[in-house]
């Protein structure tokens, strides 16, 4: 659910650049049919130009990072597995995902569900009753780095929260 808002300069692609952008974000936007309507333009923020970035992570979490921080920034390593691990998770161990957010929140909920994983930790949305909610659970031993850290992470979190499951509070 986060966001971040980038304020800068923008110039428009070249008419000898549009294929290649366009074709990229096709890749990563299927079905996007307005890239071909006539008043569509591709525009292309210069980072040097950069003056501001603002986060809005949610209620509670937000902040700026300086355009410095943002042009020397990289991707988080977990990204491209976040989408998978999540949905093998909440299609196979919906039942640890509870148990992980009972031990380590301490808050019994009625449903958990994955919504993304990071280097850090894992978003998920949870149910009580009529409520809905979202609650980060971070690694207990330190950040991941790669596909295998975030399997021994999880299986660690499950085996350490597996007697929540089965307790009341």
């Amino acid at each position: 659910q986060a966001r971040v808002t980038i304020s800068g300069s923008a110039n428009q692609v070249p008419d000898d650049e549009v294929e290649g952008v366009r074709t990229v974000y096709l890749e990563k936007q299927p079905g996007s049919f307005w890239v071909d309507f006539g008043d569509f333009h591709w525009f292309k923020l210069d980072a040097s130009s950069i003056v501001n970035v603002r986060f809005n992570g949610g209620f509670g979490a937000a902040g700026t990072v300086t355009p410095e921080g943002y042009r020397t920034s990289q991707c988080d390593p977990i990204a491209p597995f976040s989408g998978p691990v999540c949905g093998h998770m909440n299609a196979d161990h919906s039942d640890a995902t509870l148990a992980m957010v009972k031990h380590y929140s301490h808050i019994e909920v009625d449903s958990a569900e994955m919504l993304s994983v990071d280097k850090h930790g894992i978003d998920v949305a949870a149910t009580k009753g009529s409520d809905r909610f979202t609650l980060r659970l971070g690694f207990p031993d330190g950040d991941v780095l790669d596909r295998k850290g975030i399997k021994d992470a999880i299986v660690a979190m499950t085996r350490a929260s597996a007697g929540s499951a089965a307790k009341t509070t």
